[in-house]
């Protein structure tokens, strides 16, 4: 009889475990279901979304007067050229006009400007150190002459160190003041000078590259076909490419100018002032 309810028991605590992990399963996979179901109607909603954009998109272009439509055309076909004038230059796949001399001169520029950098932190380093020297100067000597009061017997000792420290600090300030001025242009150099001069190579570098896609597209027209469109094409590109070309020149030689000019005078100007200090 024992070994009959002994029996019965696992039987009943087995069916309750199946039971168990039965509800888990279900669990488990009601979970899993409501997931994908998240993810299918985030899906749902961006296709949507999409649509959506697509939709307006097209309306504002189909109510876009023709000028701004033309505006775009041209943006978008100068940009594609931009930047595959750049990714053909940087596999080795087209050429490109190179000025060594002034992008030797640029490399230099760029050199500088990092030392020039680290120049003005440091500078400003020196200043703030100094000042908080000059503060601590200017505690001692009240200290000593707040102890005159308290210790009369050493008044002269403690007036002497008093007055040594309000020496110090009165040359202090003047030495204070150079050391500003000395930030404050090395400051203009860096923040306004240079950077002036490299917003010029950008836009230089930046036509370059328009002058170099075009003038390879007027090299490969000129290898096609002569056919009637192709002989058109090409004098439309011809056009925009003396256009391209001229502004490049220009850009050149501002550069050429700012690169030159920045050595000969802005550099010694500021190595004068660095010399003072």
């Amino acid at each position: 009889t024992l070994e009959m309810v002994e029996g019965q028991s696992l039987e009943a605590v087995s069916a309750a475990s199946f039971t168990a992990r039965q509800d888990l399963t279900k669990e488990m996979l009601a979970q899993r279901l409501s997931s994908v179901l998240q993810i299918v109607s985030r899906q749902n909603e961006y296709i949507i979304h999409s649509e959506k954009q697509t939709l307006q998109l097209k309306s504002e272009c189909l109510t876009m007067e023709p000028p701004k439509l033309e505006q775009i055309k041209k943006w978008t076909v100068q940009n594609y050229k931009f930047t595959k004038q750049l990714v053909s230059e940087k596999f080795g796949h087209t050429t490109k006009t190179v000025d060594k001399d002034l992008d030797d001169r640029i490399e230099e520029l760029r050199a500088s400007k990092i030392q020039y950098g680290n120049m003005l932190r440091e500078a400003r380093v020196m200043y703030a150190r100094f000042e908080a020297l000059l503060t601590t100067h200017r505690n001692i000597r009240a200290q000593f002459q707040s102890l005159i009061s308290h210790a009369p017997e050493l008044q002269d000792q403690l007036q002497a160190n008093a007055t040594t420290q309000s020496i110090l600090e009165k040359n202090g300030e003047g030495l204070l003041g150079a050391i500003k001025t000395f930030v404050d242009s090395l400051n203009t150099l860096v923040n306004v000078t240079i950077q002036d001069t490299f917003l010029t190579i950008k836009n230089y570098e930046n036509a370059r590259i328009e002058y170099d896609a075009y003038r390879n597209d007027i090299v490969t027209l000129e290898t096609a076909p002569q056919t009637e469109a192709n002989k058109n094409k090409l004098l439309e590109l011809q056009v925009i490419f003396e256009n391209r070309k001229q502004k490049w020149e220009k850009l050149k030689r501002d550069t050429n100018t700012k690169t030159g000019s920045f050595g000969r005078k802005q550099v010694d100007g500021n190595e004068v002032t660095v010399g003072n200090v």
